[in-house]
């Protein structure tokens, strides 16, 4: 709980813990930024039945609270003579580019309306454009919002075989570019914001390799199965 005695919030996190459902657990986070996007999490919960709106939705109260952080200091951060920044705009433009057309695929997946689906995309945008975005909302199916995509990351998908597969290999492509951008800050920088960011990025990879890892021995899979889910 360091990290949330640090952040001043130990006390509300650990009452959340010991809420005894998820609409208690909501209900604990009034008065936080957190707070309307778990509510629409919930609501979009109990509608569907699908628990990873908490996750989609929490990323979007962080990335929203990111991309206004960086907007409003575009020029220290875009400037080229703030070196110790450098990177810090690859890896925000990677993230809100990721979280964009990654929350538009998989809200489409789950049957959202093209209103709650549109009101999930954080702005401004990078690489993937709004337009873009717009037309995959608009898409008649995942492959076809895919493609709407424009790509802009080399993101895959050609040869998956059911939406979540392509949706996975979307991910996988954002992924690569992200372990990519977070590396080259190690090489021309000393260390600074956009290097502890991108550090951050790189860890974030190690711990989700570890628990992959994990779940697969516990889960009995073979080598092969287990190493195809690592991203490497």
């Amino acid at each position: 709980m360091r990290a949330e005695e640090l952040a001043g919030r130990r006390d509300l996190i650990i009452r959340v813990l010991s809420a005894k459902d998820a609409g208690e657990a909501v209900s604990l986070l009034s008065g936080t930024e957190f707070f309307e996007d778990a509510e629409k999490a919930l609501a979009s919960f109990s509608s569907k039945g699908e628990v990873r709106f908490f996750d989609l939705l929490i990323d979007h109260a962080v990335l929203t609270a990111i991309s206004k952080e960086y907007s409003a200091n575009f020029r220290v951060y875009a400037s080229s003579r703030a070196t110790d920044v450098a990177g810090v705009g690859d890896i925000v433009a990677n993230d809100i580019d990721a979280y964009n057309t990654l929350s538009v695929l998989r809200s489409k997946l789950w049957g959202m309306p093209e209103a709650e689906v549109r009101s999930l995309v954080i702005s401004p945008t990078h690489r993937v454009t709004m337009a873009a975005l717009g037309r995959m909302i608009g898409a008649d199916s995942i492959s076809e919002a895919v493609k709407q995509s424009g790509r802009a990351y080399g993101t895959g998908g050609q040869g998956a075989r059911g939406d979540e597969q392509l949706i996975d290999e979307v991910e996988d492509g954002f992924s690569g570019q992200m372990r990519e951008t977070a590396s080259k800050a190690f090489v021309w920088q000393g260390l600074g914001p956009g290097t502890m960011l991108a550090l951050l990025r790189l860890l974030e990879f190690e711990v989700g390799n570890l628990a992959a890892i994990s779940i697969g021995i516990e889960a009995r899979m073979d080598a092969r199965t287990i190493l195809a889910r690592l991203r490497i």
